[in-house]
């Protein structure tokens, strides 16, 4: 298993990061999780990554990342339940569907589940830049509006 990493960059209140964005990547294949690192590295995001539901337990306790990337495959999970477990959590996060099929009616249902949208793998970097960005503006607009 790909153990639990924490990549912190300066922590504000509740462990959180004031200044970066936090991603918490639940990825069972290693070329996608060394594509995820080479992102958090190079746009200077805090990375949470993990390789199994199980094991991102504890970041999804009190406080969790604003976005989220899941990978469809991950062995013996439904991901429509994880999906819809994740995006539940008080803060809201914009959870992302990562799969091989990437059509439609797979975003409308990872919609319907409380998600926010779906990538293809394998991962690209560039693709990583433009969803994440999106997901995380999108999460802080929200979380604003939900404070005024």
């Amino acid at each position: 298993m790909w153990p639990l990493h924490h990549h912190r960059h300066e922590s504000g209140r509740n462990g959180q990061s004031s200044a970066v964005p936090a991603l918490l990547a639940i990825l069972s294949d290693g070329s996608d999780q060394h594509v995820v690192k080479q992102f958090t590295d190079s746009n200077q995001w805090d990375l949470n990554a993990v390789s199994a539901v199980e094991d991102a337990a504890p970041s999804v306790g009190a406080e969790v990342s604003p976005v989220i990337l899941l990978d469809r495959d991950l062995a013996g999970q439904d991901w429509r339940d994880t999906v819809r477990m994740l995006a539940s959590h008080p803060s809201a996060p914009a959870v992302i569907l990562v799969s091989h099929v990437v059509d439609q009616y797979l975003f409308t249902e990872v919609v319907h589940h409380g998600g926010y949208d779906v990538i293809s793998k394998p991962l690209q970097v560039d693709e990583l830049r433009r969803a994440l960005g999106l997901a995380f503006t999108f999460w802080k607009n929200k979380s604003a509006k939900s404070f005024s």
